[in-house]
């Protein structure tokens, strides 16, 4: 994470946990405690939200810096698809 930066687009990401707090964990765990992929926000399906990051702050998520500086990141809770399109 560095700068604070201006963001202009919301990237919508799924989990892919069975627990929004279990994902949460494991973020905070990778890579000795420094995690350089971390979304803005974690919302559980129960409707909770989980500030992980200030979203003026920008990580690597998308490994993409340009993307990364301008977007906030928002995980939803999920566990595979919701629906499948083929």
């Amino acid at each position: 994470m560095t700068n604070k930066l201006a963001k202009g687009e919301i990237e919508m990401m799924g989990s892919f946990n069975e627990s929004a707090k279990n994902y949460i964990q494991s973020l905070r765990y990778r890579y000795n405690n420094n995690n350089p992929y971390l979304p803005h926000y974690v919302i559980s399906k129960t409707g909770e939200v989980y500030n992980i990051i200030d979203p003026k702050m920008y990580s690597n998520y998308m490994e993409n810096d340009e993307y990364d500086k301008k977007s906030i990141i928002i995980c939803l809770e999920n566990f595979g698809w919701l629906k499948k399109i083929h």
